[in-house]
């Protein structure tokens, strides 16, 4: 079984299935092939050590900017933001991308002071971004025990495969396209 699996892995890789996505940084794809599927990455650092921003912009942003025609889902559990903050953090980066204008989240949510015409007219063009986005991503922002963090994350994997029953407390899950990426992000673990 196991040299079925790495001749076809060695097949998938000739036809370049096996090409990560990149994340935005070179020089970490050299050393991590991009986002791969079926990895597990953990990043960990102090407190406001920037965690969140690396992980919206390497799994979030620049998986669906890079992803090309590969299909990205993701599921992003936010035990500490809001699903319109992580939204208004990803419309600064996009801004950022494709206007070379830097509009903060703060600016965008007005949490200082009011909008600027301009700004608005920056992120009312955005919108179309916007919604491409979240066709990609689901957000739970509320706290959940372990129990419904792995009940949400079965029930968002059932919509993209099934399922199979091994043995009593042992399941299998087999994917409808093992293309897909399938992301879940779970941001701060306590």
């Amino acid at each position: 079984m196991g040299v079925h699996k790495l001749l076809k892995n060695i097949e998938d890789g000739k036809s370049g299935k096996n090409i990560g996505i990149s994340m935005g940084l070179p020089d970490v794809d050299k050393v991590l092939y991009g986002i791969q599927r079926k990895y597990i990455y953990t990043i960990g650092a102090d407190t406001s050590g920037g965690k969140t921003s690396f992980g919206l912009d390497v799994f979030v942003y620049n998986l669906i900017k890079n992803a090309g025609d590969k299909k990205i889902n993701i599921l992003y559990y936010s035990f500490e933001m809001a699903a319109e903050v992580l939204f208004a953090k990803l419309l600064s980066r996009h801004i950022w991308d494709a206007y070379g204008k830097i509009i903060t989240y703060e600016d965008i949510l007005s949490l200082t002071r009011p909008i600027s015409d301009e700004h608005l007219e920056i992120v009312n063009q955005c919108i179309p971004w916007l919604n491409k986005v979240e066709k990609n991503i689901t957000i739970y922002d509320k706290p959940l025990t372990p129990e419904a963090i792995y009940g949400t994350c079965k029930e968002w994997l059932r919509k993209f495969g099934t399922f199979i029953p091994i043995n009593e407390h042992k399941e299998d899950y087999s994917e409808n396209d093992e293309s897909e990426y399938k992301v879940a992000i779970i941001d701060h673990v306590g």
